[in-house]
């Protein structure tokens, strides 16, 4: 059986083919939204718990969004999912929870976010 090549792997990851446009509004208050794409892992309806801060039974997602267009993911920001064929309608409205990660390359951003009620 083979292995994946890093070049394999990194293509399940491509912003062009699994990206969804999308806008972060950090949590300070007259922050400007800023526009990027985002990877969002729908999660398969996980209930989960984060230290009392987040509802139980609340569906989370996780986001993975690409460094140089976000310098900055703070906890309680959010990220609207846009529709792509009809921007700039939101579809969802996803709130940070937690605290956002880089991941080793220093290229993306991991959060986790719950659904905007």
């Amino acid at each position: 059986m083979a292995v994946e090549s890093a070049e394999d792997l990194a293509g399940f990851f491509e912003e062009e083919e699994f990206a969804t446009p999308a806008r972060y509004t950090a949590p300070t208050p007259g922050a400007s939204p800023v526009s990027c794409s985002v990877i969002v892992d729908r999660g398969q309806g996980r209930a989960t718990l984060d230290n009392a801060r987040q509802p139980v039974g609340a569906l989370d997602r996780k986001i993975q969004a690409p460094n140089p267009l976000l310098t900055k993911v703070e906890r309680d920001g959010l990220f609207e999912l846009l529709d792509s064929a009809t921007p700039p309608n939101v579809v969802e409205t996803l709130k940070v929870v937690g605290y956002p990660k880089r991941d080793e390359s220093g290229v993306w951003w991991h959060v986790d976010v719950v659904i905007v009620d």
